[in-house]
């Protein structure tokens, strides 16, 4: 909401009090019934919190706040539930740090939930500012978030409502990864504790699938070993000794099969991964293909034989953030058949194949713009993108009036760029996502296979042995 006339905040004080509905004695909202956020309890008390907290930094000016509205699928909730999401929205996203007000109204068919808050956050008075592309990445995770534990349909936002950006941190997402260096480390380690000689623990390597090769570096002046596996795309993964953590050169090894003492990788691994999908139903998807591989990836160096797991469970490990993510699909799709997977797969490249016309109209309808209409175009971008050089306060709503402007003299009918940037990323998420059901479905058509795989390996390692 822009500064009014006049009186600056004039815009803002008649958003309150629309989703307050109190001019019809807020029937809207089932007499207040459906109203809530930090900020107080009328528009006049809610008003005041905004322009106290304004005062408070000086800055009165300029953008007065902004207004979100969620909205449900016809019959999927009931009023209590939206109220619920929305405050659970609310706290999620705004927390403590902006001023806000939320109300459901419940005189449509569709529920559907206004939130308005400040432009100045009350803790550090920087004001809230989007920049394009942010609903992706910081919003969209957050909905998607409630509507799993919900169990509805994907929240939508209603794009002339002005979405805006959350805070940096929500996209600092810190996972350990889990490399071949790593991974060397703890068949290492496994086959020292499983070894009470050297010429074991090279049986137990090679039972790995690893060379060992002894070395010297006169540049050094050192024996070293080198580690070397092959996976199953042919490629060798190599690490010297002397390249890896204190404990893996032949003296070292040594001393560590006499001892069974030094590092224990295996299980640092083991339990990172155990604490990666512990969220996991398992008796939902505990039958799976792909729940099969991250299981096997996960107790890999705790399963009494880890000879006769699948080839593939080092790479396996590498993705197991992939695999995860595969198995919460399964999960919140409920894609334990192979007749659902297929019917997914179907749905989605039907999705694919009518976007993709979409895309092509939106190209055809830019060719036949006028000049004008082009020029307008380039000077939409230019502003996005000065928009995105994170200027201070006073130059961003500027550049943001403009862009208003310069929107509102686009026809309606002609799909702008970032209608057709938006058409090409949905089709990329849903490609990818076509993917992941693909590698669902390779994993389930291959799993019996893989079953008797497994036995044939488990009676081979029993003759060998």
């Amino acid at each position: 909401m822009k500064e009014a006339v006049g009186v600056p905040h004039r815009h803002l004080a008649n958003a309150i009090q629309y989703i307050l509905d109190e001019k019809n004695n807020e029937e809207k909202t089932e007499h207040g019934l459906y109203v809530g956020g930090n900020a107080g309890y009328d528009s006049g008390e809610i008003l005041k919190t905004f322009l106290d907290t304004k005062e408070l930094f000086e800055k009165k000016n300029g953008r007065q706040g902004y207004h979100f509205v969620i909205s449900f699928a016809p019959g999927e909730v009931k009023a209590d539930e939206a109220y619920q999401i929305t405050r659970e929205f609310c706290e999620k996203y705004l927390g403590d740090s902006y001023d806000h007000v939320f109300a459901v109204h419940t005189d449509k068919k569709h529920m559907h939930a206004h939130i308005i808050f400040n432009s100045v956050n009350r803790i550090d008075g920087y004001k809230y500012r989007y920049n394009k592309g942010d609903w992706k990445k910081y919003i969209q995770p957050i909905t998607d978030q409630l509507c799993i534990q919900h169990g509805i349909s994907p929240l939508k936002f209603e794009e002339d409502k002005k979405i805006g950006v959350s805070y940096a941190s929500w996209n600092e997402k810190k996972n350990k990864k889990i490399g071949w260096t790593r991974i060397i480390q703890a068949d290492v380690d496994w086959a020292v504790n499983h070894s009470d000689t050297l010429p074991e623990f090279i049986d137990q390597m090679h039972r790995f699938g690893y060379q060992v090769k002894a070395g010297k570096s006169k540049k050094k002046n050192i024996t070293y070993l080198t580690y070397i596996y092959t996976d199953d795309d042919g490629r060798q993964h190599r690490r010297r000794s002397y390249n890896m953590p204190q404990g893996y050169s032949p003296e070292d090894i040594a001393k560590r099969i006499k001892q069974k003492s030094g590092s224990r990788m295996y299980e640092e691994i083991a339990d990172l991964l155990e604490k990666k999908h512990t969220s996991i139903p398992v008796e939902i998807v505990k039958n799976t293909g792909t729940y099969r591989r991250m299981y096997q990836a996960v107790s890999y160096y705790r399963l009494p034989n880890p000879y006769a797991v699948r080839s593939g469970v080092r790479k396996d490990i590498l993705n197991i953030d992939r695999l995860i993510d595969e198995v919460k699909y399964i999960r919140d799709n409920a894609l334990t058949s192979k007749n659902a997977i297929e019917e997914r797969e179907a749905r989605l490249e039907s999705q694919i194949e009518v976007l993709t016309r979409k895309k092509w109209n939106i190209k055809d309808s830019q060719e036949s713009l006028s000049n004008e209409q082009i020029r307008l175009l380039d000077r939409k971008r230019e502003l996005e993108n000065e928009l995105s050089q994170n200027p201070d306060d006073d130059k961003f709503e500027k550049l943001q009036d403009e862009l208003e402007e310069v929107m509102t003299l686009i026809p309606e009918e002609i799909a702008s760029d970032e209608d057709a940037v938006m058409v090409s990323d949905r089709i990329k998420d849903l490609r990818r996502e076509l993917r992941m059901v693909k590698r669902i479905k390779e994993n389930e058509t291959s799993k019996e296979n893989l079953k008797e795989k497994d036995k044939e390996r488990n009676a081979k390692w029993k003759i060998t042995n």
